[in-house]
Parts: structure tokens; sequence; C-alpha cells
């Protein structure tokens, strides 16, 4: 027969509290409303709730969406990232010499700035890993 201590209630409601304070800041995050979390405390309900954050387009998304023009929402953000995926491609083709120019070309371009020690080193590992072909 289970016991119900005053210490045991107050303990539960205090993990209780914590749980749904935690996933209102989640809900609240992705642009949802803070009272979405109480929902989360229902048994069953939880489960489908979780499903349709996983799987819809969140407030945030839609908004972000609305506010990039039209058809720039998949598109790199600008001319670096262009050629970060461009000399990635290159490498995976097996351009390697073309793909190591291009990180060179980014590691000059990057100077100073995030991005110059991953260019740097991306030329290098291809250049040592492929020297003998």
């Amino acid at each position: 027969m289970p016991s119900n201590r005053p210490g045991e209630t107050l303990v539960a409601l205090i993990f209780a509290a914590i749980f749904i304070w935690v996933w209102a800041v989640i809900f609240k995050k992705a642009g949802y409303p803070w009272a979405m979390a109480l929902l989360m405390i229902l048994p069953c309900v939880n489960a489908f709730v979780i499903l349709y954050f996983a799987f819809s387009e969140w407030p945030i998304q839609a908004e972000l969406a609305r506010c990039s023009p039209q058809g720039e929402r998949d598109k790199p953000t600008d001319r670096i990232d262009t050629m970060f995926r461009q000399a990635s491609a290159l490498e995976q083709r097996g351009e390697w010499e073309e793909a190591a120019k291009l990180f060179d070309i980014l590691s000059g371009e990057l100077r100073g700035l995030p991005g110059e020690g991953f260019a740097k080193h991306s030329a290098l590992r291809i250049r040592q890993r492929h020297a003998s072909s």
C-alpha cells in the first residue's frame, strides 16, 4: 500500500514545477505559447504534443521564412558559405588540388576571422592525404 507522506508530495510537486518550467522555456523559444507546457503533464496527451512539436513547422520558423526574401530560405547565406560548399563538393568529386586551392583562397579571405583555421587545415589535410595521387 503506497504511503502518502507530506514530504513525498512536496518533492513530487517541486519536480512537476521544474518539469513544466523547462518545457515552458522550450515552447516559448520555439514560438509557441508557454502554456503548452501544461499539456506535458497529461499522460498520453504529452506523446501527441511531442509528435506535433517535432513534425510541425514552428512559429519561429514560419516567421523567419516570412521575413526572408522569396527563394532565399535554403540558399547559402553569403559568398564565403558558397565557396566552402564548392570546395567540399570538389573534394568529394576527387578534384583535390582544386579543392585545396579554393580552401587556400578561403583562408586568405578569412584572415583573422572564424573559419580561417578550418580552411587552412582543410587545404593541408587534402594535400597530405592525396600527395601520392
